[in-house]
């Protein structure tokens, strides 16, 4: 299966719009504002925002103080590469429907292509957090893979909410391991 690229560049207030078609029923798209200066370096195919910068697409938004896109899709180069910093927040609808936060000091999304495996991951670093509402995880180093749909943390600590039970006080929660 083949991939198009098409780059739509909205000038606005420091704008870009991303929108990948494919093959395949649903377009992929990616809004990109800023209200500070972006560059756009059209021959090193590298776009960089600054000052409260917001990405939105289907199913995620994010915030952070800078953004640099120094590998942007292009036709027969389904590729990129970007790098969020300071502040980074990142919301996103997971397969279940449920809301998920992270929070870091550092994002880096990649996307490739190596012969026929598809390679997507955001890589959050300083102080990366991932909250939802049955889980807290944090760590030096979290790597969110968005083709398996998994997170790899490195050193973690995690909150887990344990489900609800009907106890009478003072017994024990057999949900729980007897040690």
């Amino acid at each position: 299966m083949k991939n198009r690229f098409i780059a739509l560049l909205t000038f606005g207030i420091s704008g870009l719009a991303i929108l990948a078609q494919t093959n395949a029923p649903l377009e992929k798209w990616l809004n990109i504002t800023s209200t500070g200066r972006s560059t756009i370096a059209m021959v090193k195919n590298e776009v960089t925002w600054r000052d409260n910068v917001r990405m939105e697409a289907p199913g995620m938004k994010l915030t952070c103080a800078w953004l640099v896109a120094d590998k942007l899709p292009q036709e027969n180069l389904p590729e990129y590469h970007a790098v969020a910093t300071t502040n980074v927040v990142i919301d996103f609808i997971d397969d279940k429907g449920k809301t998920n936060h992270t929070t870091s000091d550092r994002a880096v999304f990649d996307y490739h292509v190596q012969g026929s495996v598809t390679n997507e991951t955001v890589t959050l670093t300083g102080n990366p957090w991932l909250r939802n509402d049955q889980l807290t995880v944090t760590g030096d180093s979290l790597v969110w893979d968005l083709i398996a749909k998994e997170y790899s943390v490195n050193n973690p600590k995690m909150n887990i909410k344990l489900p609800e039970t009907n106890s009478v006080p003072g017994q024990t929660n057999h949900l729980l391991p007897h040690f």
